[in-house]
């Protein structure tokens, strides 16, 4: 017995929603953070849902994967551009009220 794509995908899931329940709780990060949290978690199911069927390994790489892969690819930039944003205005934001105070 050993742990299939599939399996490691799900467990991927469940240990990204960990981090950021953990984050928010331990006060890492607040709202915008776990907005971010959440866009990078689509990343993740993303991946474990489709991106696992790809890799052509295990018991359930199955379906049909024509065109996935550059689907995927473009769900990641449209994902990674939305946190970079998102993360640029935290960012602006800290700074601005860093200037603010001083």
């Amino acid at each position: 017995w050993g742990w299939d794509p599939k399996e490691n995908g799900a467990l991927m899931i469940v240990l990204w929603e960990l981090a950021i329940v953990h984050a928010r709780l331990g006060g890492y990060i607040r709202d915008l953070g776990l907005a971010i949290s959440a866009v990078l978690g689509g990343m993740v199911v993303a991946f474990s849902w489709w991106g696992v069927n790809l890799l052509g390994t295990g018991l359930h790489s199955y379906g049909f994967t024509d065109g996935v892969a550059t689907a995927l690819n473009l769900f990641y930039y449209a994902e990674a551009a939305l946190a970079l944003i998102a993360g640029l205005a935290i960012w602006a934001r800290m700074s601005g009220a860093k200037g603010a105070t001083a």
